[in-house]
């Protein structure tokens, strides 16, 4: 029996460092890493205290690690993008919502983003932002991960309206 223990630490050890090489990036990057549930719903929490669902939503786009989770912004912002392709990133809140889409409404701007994050982060295996084809260039933005927005309503937590 105790030259049982040994041989069962040595296969333990063994296989957690054939798990993680599995995931050539490190712990934090691989997507099947058992703490993002906890971390994503702990975030999600955390940012739906003071954003509109459909926002926190964006969380659960694209893929997911540790790292995404922990080096993501805990806010959200506004992309507003002018028709010659000049673009302002803001913190989002009502009142930053409100002033875009009075802009859009006006012309001043021909439409804007909601985002957490602009650029997508890539976990074990994926592509960098810029290769994937929801990439818009000119704008900097993963469109796939982002709310593109014309007639887009939201109701901030706390708001009346």
């Amino acid at each position: 029996m105790k030259r049982l223990i040994p041989i069962i630490a040595f296969s333990a050890i063994a296989a957690a460092t054939q798990a993680m090489a599995a995931c050539g990036s490190g712990p934090d990057f691989c997507k099947d890493d058992p703490r993002i549930a906890d971390l994503l719903a702990e975030k999600k929490a955390r940012l739906a205290k003071d954003f509109p669902a459909e926002l926190v939503a964006l969380l659960d786009r694209g893929s997911m690690c540790v790292a995404r989770i922990k080096q993501s912004p805990d806010i959200f912002t506004i992309k507003e993008v002018k028709a010659n392709g000049d673009w302002q990133t803001v913190p989002l809140d009502s009142d930053a919502f409100r002033i875009s889409k009075g802009r859009l409404t006006t012309g001043e701007i021909s439409h804007f983003w909601l985002l957490h994050a602009s650029r997508a982060f890539a976990c074990d295996g994926d592509s960098p932002h810029d290769q994937r084809d929801d990439w818009i260039a000119a704008e900097e933005v993963n469109s796939d991960l982002a709310i593109r927005c014309g007639d887009c309503m939201l109701t901030f937590p706390g708001d009346a309206s």
